[in-house]
């Protein structure tokens, strides 16, 4: 498969997720503000169950929880890109070929 057929079936596949995962910039900031979270949340551990301390573990987990969405959902843009690669070696250049034609087809009809 050449280049441009490669780059036709990329777009198709996995075009969104890879654009998400080369422009997201907050990954770094989201780990460290998770391990933020776990090291407050551990801080609770030793402390006397009260009302005002379980509303604030409710608040931490509540806020963990976004950020690890946030986390999970870039991990998984980056994925698909990552396993495409990896299913694209395996077509044959038949089977390359008549995706590639198929999704072009597909993209010049579209612009009609």
């Amino acid at each position: 498969m050449g280049e441009a057929e490669k780059d036709t079936v990329r777009a198709w596949m996995v075009g969104d997720a890879e654009s998400y995962a080369r422009v997201e910039n907050n990954f770094q900031d989201w780990l460290n503000e998770f391990d933020r979270l776990t090291g407050v949340l551990k801080s609770y551990e030793k402390q006397r169950e009260t009302l005002t301390s379980l509303l604030q573990v409710h608040a931490l987990l509540t806020d963990a929880l976004r950020v690890a969405a946030d986390i999970s959902n870039y991990l998984e843009q980056k994925e698909q890109g990552n396993k495409f690669e990896e299913a694209i070696k395996h077509l044959s250049p038949e089977d390359a070929q008549l995706i590639a034609r198929l999704l072009q087809a597909k993209l010049d009809s579209a612009s009609m």
